[in-house]
């Protein structure tokens, strides 16, 4: 799967950065070459006849240096230039041209690593050296308004370690800025971004360093390069992102429009870094008279020349689904454990692939920071659409997986009579699991419910038994333990185990879930049973064909439909048919589905004239408790000659006979 990606290589003295990528080749790569060629040119246009050039100088600001996830392994200039304070300085002397030319090329070799950081940084920020306390002071472009520092202090509220901050504001500008390339013409303040909410790499940037410094955190604004697999533009193109400093550390880069959290794929080049965005990437000065310069954009064009190595796993990744099986249009909850395999700070991105029939609710994005060697369960609620074959079963595999290609799958099945899920039930339980997660004691009690059987009838009662447990070693005061509404409150020793009971009325027909919940200030527990409501059997009979009038001693067929009109199955089924005296039967064990039933007689049995038949269905619930069904019809029989008369006086009389015996 792939991110939108919006790049564009446009620089007229000023770097302006169009931005946005993600391909899996960046990501598992260890070490990328990358050719870097950075040039332009300039006119002179002679404005008197006498005009003369004495000398005119190009100063480029933006070039590749080593750092920390580059090197520089070539960098050649034409013509010859000279670097000095952070500036690579074309000169020509009396030229006899009036078109000039430089470039700059170069050869970087970039590294998919990570800052490691093994140790918590604690925030808020204390003694900053001024060398690293200038980048925390409010700048043109990346200006500061209560509506800044007031976003920023509602997200770090409550966070002590500097690197979670850093990962809250980023994602927080990811998810909450549009982007879009028409604003990648100009440079605007962080104050508008955040009121306009739109903008382009340069504004994701800024607003994000912004946040940082309203908290008092260093962040300072990056210009470079970097590579978009998006059709129109695909390529390396003009890029900024951002760098955060961290005491002990350095400085940590964070791209939040490429959604990178403390690291960058390894297509970025540093090219510039500086206090605020805007600043110029080429200044030119000249002396003479009578003349002036136009100096056309700088052009930047960059080439993968050499791929090598593949990165080691920094994760595993276990996917997990609350339910196997659930009926169409449930919701349901995707549980994906992540461990941290190194002993330093690790921030991913995680996605969820689910087929068509499934929906993830709140997108399949997911942005993590694992502590060192942390074990983190990370949660996405999925709908199943309704819109299904009810006579089909359906197998719904989800992956679980990074841009590193590590991955997890599991699958649920989906049948239309299955449990239904409701978003509340859903949304429940995933606050469950956050505060147990949250809570220090939460794993010391022990909460176990059962109902008193699976199925029950649509007016019975639901009872349901449960035992709660101090499993820890504190005593537990005031354990609120609640089914729904209905709620006792208790205290529990240590190894102390308790009994609660509680009746509920069926809400609804088919698969159901009950939540109890025990929790009080140190604990919080929740135990989901299922169960099914029935409705009582019916069967109805339909589709009955006859013929209105027989021959006598004619054979004829009557057909007919039993209809399973409930949930439930008719158990112990006994079908009668009855004409006069004479009657037939049959016998099912349960009707799970409509059956048709053709039955073949003969006319001898019937009298002269309308017939009276009836077919009588008697059946039985999983009680015992008996139901029936009737339907009547008439057939009759045609006028009789003396001779049939007799005979019809035999069958009759031969039928009573046998009834008799």
């Amino acid at each position: 799967m792939k991110k939108e990606v919006i790049l564009s290589l446009v620089i007229v003295l000023f770097l302006i950065p169009f931005c946005l990528a993600d391909d899996s080749w960046l990501h598992n790569s260890e070490k990328l070459v990358i050719e870097l060629n950075i040039s332009s040119s300039m006119k002179i246009v002679p404005e008197s006849s006498d005009y003369y050039v004495d000398y005119i100088k190009a100063r480029l600001s933006f070039f590749p240096e080593n750092d920390f996830q580059q090197r520089l392994v070539k960098l050649e200039t034409s013509p010859d230039s000279f670097k000095k304070d952070g500036i690579i300085e074309f000169k020509w002397e009396q030229p006899d041209e009036k078109e000039l030319y430089f470039l700059l090329n170069s050869e970087v070799e970039t590294e998919n690593k990570l800052k490691k950081i093994t140790g918590k940084i604690r925030f808020p920020l204390k003694n900053l050296d001024e060398e690293y306390a200038k980048y925390t002071k409010p700048t043109e472009n990346i200006d500061l308004n209560d509506n800044i520092i007031k976003i920023a202090s509602e997200l770090a509220e409550g966070e002590d370690d500097l690197y979670a901050i850093a990962h809250k504001l980023a994602e927080w500008v990811s998810r909450n800025i549009e982007y879009d390339i028409k604003y990648g013409t100009s440079t605007k303040k962080s104050s508008w971004v955040l009121k306009n909410k739109i903008g382009t790499c340069d504004e994701f940037s800024s607003l994000f360093i912004a946040l940082c410094r309203a908290l008092g955190i260093p962040a300072r604004y990056v210009s470079g390069v970097a590579y978009s697999n998006i059709a129109e533009l695909e390529g390396f193109g003009n890029h900024a992102w951002a760098d955060v400093y961290f005491s002990d550390y350095g400085w940590v880069p964070f791209d939040p429009t490429y959604g990178e959290f403390g690291f960058i794929n390894p297509s970025h080049i540093k090219l510039k870094s500086s206090l605020d965005s805007g600043n110029t990437s080429t200044g030119y000065e000249w002396k003479g008279h009578g003349f002036d310069i136009i100096a056309e954009k700088l052009d930047i064009d960059a080439e993968v020349k050499k791929i090598s190595g593949i990165k080691e796993p920094l994760i595993k990744i276990k996917a997990d689904i609350l339910r196997n099986n659930v009926g169409f249009g449930s919701y349901n909850l995707i549980e994906a454990t992540i461990e941290n395999l190194n002993s330093y700070y690790v921030p991913i991105t995680l996605r969820l692939s689910v087929p068509l029939e499934l929906d993830a609710v709140e997108g399949n994005k997911k942005n993590v920071l694992l502590m060192p060697n942390e074990i983190k369960k990370v949660y996405w609620i999925v709908r199943l659409t309704e819109d299904l074959k009810r006579n089909y079963i359906y197998t719904l595999p989800i992956t679980v997986y990074d841009l590193s290609n590590i991955s997890s799958t599991s699958s649920f099945e989906s049948r239309s009579n299955d449990l239904v899920i409701s978003k509340q039930t859903i949304d429940a339980l995933l606050e469950d699991k956050i505060e147990e997660k949250l809570k220090v004691y939460s794993r010391k009690v022990d909460l176990k419910c059962n109902s008193d059987k699976g199925n029950y009838y649509i007016d019975e009662s639901i009872l349901v038994y449960c035992s709660i447990k101090n499993t820890g070693n504190i005593f537990l005061n005031n354990v609120k333990v609640c089914l729904e509404n209905d709620c006792k409150i208790l205290n529990l020793g240590i190894a102390q185990e308790k009994n609660i009971n509680f009746s509920t009325k069926p809400k609804g027909l088919g698969k159901k879930q009950i939540l109890v919940k025990a929790k009080n200030d140190q604990v919080s527990k929740t135990s989901y049973l299922g169960y099914n409501i029935l409705d009582y059997p019916n069967i109805t009979i339909s589709d009955l064909s006859y013929p209105a009038e027989v021959l006598f001693n004619k054979d004829y067929s009557v057909s007919f439909m039993l209809n399973k009109s409930s949930d439930s199955i008719p158990k112990n089924i006994e079908i009668s048919l009855l004409q006069n005296s004479f009657s037939e039967k049959w016998s099912l064990k349960e009707l799970d589905n409509n059956r048709v039933f053709n039955i073949n007689l003969n006319s001898k049995t019937l009298r002269e004239g309308k017939n009276d038949l009836e077919i009588i269905v008697n059946y039985e619930d999983d009680k015992s408790k008996g139901y029936e069904t009737k339907k009547n019809f008439i057939i009759t029989l045609a006028k009789l000659s003396f001779p049939q008369k007799v005979l019809s006086l035999l069958y009759s009389l031969d039928s009573w006979l046998e009834s008799l015996f």
